[in-house]
């Protein structure tokens, strides 16, 4: 189980960014529609991406008001695909 604020979460994707924020909206497009209705929430890191990945992607999250099943994570470094998931886990 995935705890955010005190609430459990029975699925959680972890996806990662690096400078593709187009391509992190078209997925999140695509995933919240399969995720309707299930206890789950979908964490997207951004692995400390040099462009404006973070301010395009949590736009998108507030366009939508979708905020409380995406969560946006920015991470300082980038440690790589495995470290992405590791600080979205």
């Amino acid at each position: 189980m995935y705890f955010d604020n005190k609430k459990a979460y029975k699925l959680v994707v972890v996806v990662v960014n690096y400078e593709t924020p187009q391509l992190i909206i078209d997925c999140l497009t695509s995933l919240l529609l399969e995720i309707v209705g299930l206890d789950a929430k979908v964490v997207v890191v951004d692995n400390a991406s040099k462009d404006n990945s973070c301010d395009l992607i949590q736009h998108w999250i507030n366009d939508r008001a979708c905020s409380d099943k995406v969560q946006l994570i920015s991470s300082d470094d980038n440690t790589g695909f495995s470290g992405g998931n590791n600080t979205g886990i």
